[in-house]
């Protein structure tokens, strides 16, 4: 199975600009905000860990992700981090739409 169901269609390792994101700070808010941000109504779940193969190969793009509200506009976040890829966010977002400069991989 992909992970993916009809209920809950974006799900999986959360890239920003092709770069993975790490729980520092991340919360539900944080969860919420780029949810909305992509397009989708609310978050299911999120998480972390290193879960798929191609993360190694991957960059980690934002750090510190901390949002005060369940919007874009009140979150603060660096590009440079202190992680390794055992701490990249996976999300699940319901239901799925489109994306923006935040993407999925499933």
């Amino acid at each position: 199975s992909s992970g993916i169901n009809a209920e809950y269609g974006g799900r999986g390792l959360l890239l920003f600009n092709g770069q993975t994101v790490c729980d520092d700070g991340f919360s539900d808010y944080s969860a919420i905000a780029i949810c909305k941000e992509m397009g989708f109504a609310n978050f299911y779940s999120w998480t972390n860990g290193e879960l798929f193969g191609i993360q190694a190969s991957l960059n980690i793009g934002l750090d510190d992700v901390v949002c005060s509200y369940w919007s874009w506009s009140y979150c603060s976040y660096t590009y440079s981090h202190n992680c390794g890829h055992s701490e990249d966010v996976h999300l699940n977002c319901v239901p799925e739409v489109t994306a923006s400069s935040f993407t999925i991989v499933k």
